[in-house]
């Protein structure tokens, strides 16, 4: 962990900020459509965080300040993957509510 900086700032300014390659993996974890009630800590700080759904706009400009890879966390069947045209996931109902879409920067430039 002492490798990872957490920068709390708005992301679709900051990244536009950023020179190409800057960092070498963007990991989005937006806030989920549903909100699960059971959550405490959740429910704290909804009133802090960004609403508003992850664009595609915001994962291209990802793709040019990452080095590998742009990481968005979702929960299971939250349909932001389809919206974004995410296909590789990782993590299933099997281990929680949540999965991890992944684009790998290097497999963009193959396409």
């Amino acid at each position: 962990m002492s490798r990872v900086e957490v920068i709390h700032a708005d992301y679709r300014g900051y990244l536009k900020s950023q020179p190409d390659n800057a960092f070498d993996v963007v990991y989005f974890d937006p806030m989920f459509q549903h909100t699960n009630e059971k959550s405490k800590s959740m429910a704290a700080i909804k009133d802090f965080a960004l609403g508003a759904p992850l664009e595609m706009d915001s994962i291209e400009e990802a793709l040019r300040v990452c080095r590998k890879r742009v990481v968005v966390k979702e929960r299971i069947g939250g349909g932001v993957f389809k919206k974004l045209g995410i296909r590789h996931r990782v993590g299933d109902i099997r281990f929680g509510a949540v999965v991890y879409g992944v684009i790998e920067k290097n497999s963009l430039k193959n396409q």
